[in-house]
Order: structure tokens, then C-alpha cells, then sequence
């Protein structure tokens, strides 16, 4: 178990340690995107519990870089769209590319119709630290999203979003 935790502590340092994650953004909107890393973080290494270092470093290194360049491109569009009306598109694949790397190949994402209507409704929240959540509960699927927006049924094209 010690080597476990050694492993957690030394992989959570690589994310609290790296200011660039989180430098063009507010103290409460990199706490929460830190937030996220970190549990993504805690995760990933937990699942090496049985293995040794070097099946544990080879398994988890994909994973780790995942985390922190997810937490990149999050960070990026957060600096982006308060300079521009930009909708998040040119970061959407790169995030869920990184995401499907972290909670694994086999995910399901959103139709590419829930995405657009993500995109429009993550754009319109005022606060940073709230966007980066409902970034967080779109790729999880731990949110009780709005009815254009769930997995399973299709948009509702008078919902805005």
C-alpha cells in the first residue's frame, strides 16, 4: 500500500507543481480544474494497486499525460473564450481525445448534435470555475443534463441548449 500512495503523491505533484496547467486562469477556475486533474489523477494510479513500479510507470504514463494536456486545452479555451465568441469547437475533439485516453478507449461520448449543444451552453456560463464543472460533468456523464443534452434522446431544437 505504501507504494501506492507514494505513487499517487508523486503523480498528483506532476499536475500541482505544473503552474502552466492553470496560469491564464482565475484562482477559483484553476482550483477546480485542478480539482479534476487530481481525481482524474488518484484514479488512474489506483488502478495499479497489484502491479510493480515498472508495470505500474508503463501503464499510467499514457494516462498521466492525457490528464495534464486535457487539462491544457480546458485551460486554453477558458483564456480563448473571453477574448473571442468562440465556442469551444477547435478543443472539443483534442478534450475527448485526452478524455477517452483517461477513462478508457471504449467511452461513449455524446452525438455530435449534444456536443454543439454543450459547446453553446458551456459558452454562456459567466463563471470560470462553473464552466470547467460542467466541462467535467459532460465528459463523466455525471450530470443530470438537460433534456437536449442527454445521451439518449435526441436534441430538442427549441431548448438553447
Amino acid at each position: 500500500m505504501y507504494e501506492l500512495e507514494r505513487r499517487i503523491k508523486r503523480a498528483a505533484e506532476s499536475i500541482l507543481e505544473n503552474e502552466s496547467l492553470t496560469a491564464a486562469l482565475d484562482d477559483d477556475t484553476a482550483q477546480e480544474l485542478v480539482a479534476w486533474g487530481l481525481d482524474c489523477t488518484k484514479t488512474v494510479v489506483q488502478n495499479t494497486a497489484n502491479m510493480n513500479a515498472a508495470e505500474a510507470e508503463e501503464r499510467i504514463r499514457p494516462q498521466l499525460r492525457a490528464i495534464g494536456r486535457l487539462m491544457r486545452s480546458i485551460g486554453n479555451w477558458m483564456a480563448a473564450r473571453q477574448k473571442t465568441a468562440e465556442t469551444g469547437a477547435p478543443w472539443l475533439e483534442d478534450i475527448l481525445e485526452q478524455a477517452a485516453v483517461i477513462y478508457g478507449r471504449d467511452v461513449s461520448f455524446p452525438s455530435i448534435e449534444q456536443r454543439e449543444a454543450f459547446l453553446h451552453h458551456v459558452q454562456s456560463i459567466a463563471h470560470g470555475a462553473q464552466a470547467v464543472l460542467a466541462w467535467r460533468q459532460f465528459i463523466e456523464g455525471t450530470r443530470d443534463l438537460p433534456a437536449s443534452l442527454e445521451r439518449d434522446d435526441p436534441p430538442d431544437p427549441e431548448t438553447p441548449y
